[in-house]
């Protein structure tokens, strides 16, 4: 933790893996085994054409104070 802020995870999908095209929050995790798994299941479900990214932040924070960043990628059909 952060002082006494609680670390936690996010799971967002980027389509074809890229911030600039649709992206969405697929959930927030306290676990980050939680999370990956989320992330993969994820990009199963949408055929390949999303990319998931679990990112650390912690709880209460401001985004562009997160320190952990982006932890994990799933690999959408034109990233490979």
């Amino acid at each position: 933790m952060k002082g006494d802020k609680k670390k936690l995870y996010t799971v967002v999908a980027h389509r074809w893996g890229r911030m600039e095209t649709h992206s969405y929050l697929v959930g927030v995790y306290s676990n980050v085994e939680l999370a990956k798994q989320a992330a993969d299941t994820e990009t199963k479900w949408r055929g390949g054409k999303y990319s998931c990214w679990v990112e650390e932040i912690y709880q209460d924070t401001y985004y562009s104070d997160v320190t952990g960043g982006v932890l994990y990628k799933t690999e959408c059909q034109n990233m490979a």
